[in-house]
C-alpha cells in the first residue's frame, strides 16, 4: 500500500493506492485510522457507515475487527439512516455522492468522526473546508478506477464513431433506416486517434485501441518510454495545436498545461473530428 498526500484548498487529502490480493482493503482502513497497521487493537468498537455495493466495505472484515457497520445500500433508507447514525460514527465510507453529501452540517453533528474515506476517487461530495476545521482526514483510493475509465472511454469512442445512439433510438421506436445511420457510421480502422495525456488512463486507452489498427497519437508533457511507445505503436506529438487537425477522434484523458484548452472558437476551429470527453465539464 502506498500513501501520497497533497493539499486542496487547505485540506489534507490522502491518496491511497491499493494493491489487489489478501486483506489489503481492510489494511487500508486500519492503517488510516491507527497510523500503524500493527496497532489493530485501536480499532475495537470503531463505528463505520458505508455500503456493500461491489464490496465497498467487507462485512466479514468489519465483523472480525468488532466494528459496527451501517449499510446504506438501499437508497430509500439513505436519508433516514444518515441523519440518525452520523452522530455516532468514527468513519464514513462512501462512493462519490453516495450514500450522501458530506456537508458542513453533517460534519458538525459527527463528534466522533475521524476519517472520511471515498471508496474510489474524488472528494467533490465532501465539504473540505468543514473537514479541515474539524481536523478530519479525507482519503481516496487513487488509481482504483483507471482500467474502468479506459474501457469506458473506448466504449464511448465506439458509440460516437459507429453512430450507435441513433441506431439505438431507431430500435426502441421500431424503425429500420440503415441509410439514416450508415452515413455517419465509420470504422475505426485507419482512423487517427489522439489522446490528450498518456498517463495511467491514457496509456491503457491507447493499448486498447491498438487492435483496431488505428493511427495512434498522444500529447503530453513527457514522452513514454521508447519500448512502451513502440509496443503500443503510438506517436508522440509535442505540440497540441499541431496534433488536433490530424485527428479523427480526440480523447482527453487529462487536463493539459493550457487551462480550459477547448474554450473558445480558435481551438474548436482546429477540430475536424469526434471529441470524446471523459473529463469534468469545467475542463
Amino acid at each position: 500500500m502506498v500513501e501520497r498526500k497533497h493539499e486542496v484548498g487547505g485540506s489534507r487529502i490522502h491518496k491511497w493506492r491499493l494493491f489487489r490480493g489478501g486483506d489489503v482493503d481492510g489494511v487500508a482502513v486500519s492503517g488510516t485510522l491507527s497510523h500503524s497497521v500493527a496497532n489493530l487493537g485501536s480499532l475495537v468498537d470503531i463505528r463505520l457507515e458505508g455500503n456493500h455495493i461491489n464490496g465497498v466495505v467487507p462485512s466479514n472484515w468489519t465483523s472480525l475487527m468488532n466494528m459496527k457497520l451501517f449499510d446504506l445500500s438501499r437508497a430509500f433508507l439513505t436519508k433516514f439512516k444518515t441523519q440518525t447514525t452520523i452522530p455516532d460514527l468514527h468513519v464514513l465510507i462512501s462512493t462519490p455522492f453516495h450514500p450522501a453529501y458530506v456537508t458542513a452540517e453533517r460534519i458538525k453533528k459527527a463528534k466522533n468522526l475521524e476519517l472520511l474515506l471515498t471508496a474510489g476517487i474524488g472528494y467533490d461530495h465532501i465539504d473540505l473546508n468543514a473537514a479541515t476545521a474539524a481536523g478530519l482526514t479525507v482519503a481516496e483510493v487513487t488509481g482504483s478506477n483507471t482500467v474502468s475509465v479506459a474501457k469506458d472511454e473506448l466504449m464511448r469512442i465506439l458509440i460516437l464513431v459507429r453512430n450507435f445512439v441513433l441506431g439505438y433510438h431507431q430500435s426502441i421506436i421500431g424503425e429500420w433506416d440503415v441509410a439514416g445511420i450508415a452515413h455517419r457510421a465509420y470504422d475505426l480502422e485507419g482512423k487517427t486517434i489522439g489522446t490528450v495525456g498518456a498517463g495511467r488512463i491514457g496509456k491503457l486507452l491507447l493499448q486498447r485501441l491498438k487492435p483496431f489498427n488505428c493511427n495512434l497519437l498522444y500529447h503530453d508533457r513527457l514522452k513514454m518510454e521508447p519500448e512502451l511507445e513502440k509496443e503500443i505503436g503510438a506517436k508522440f506529438e509535442e505540440d497540441l495545436d499541431t496534433m488536433l487537425p490530424k485527428c479523427d477522434v480526440i480523447a482527453p484523458t487529462k487536463l493539459p498545461d493550457t487551462e480550459r484548452w477547448l474554450e473558445g472558437f480558435a481551438t474548436l476551429t482546429l477540430l475536424k473530428c469526434f471529441l470524446q470527453n471523459e473529463k469534468p465539464g469545467s475542463e
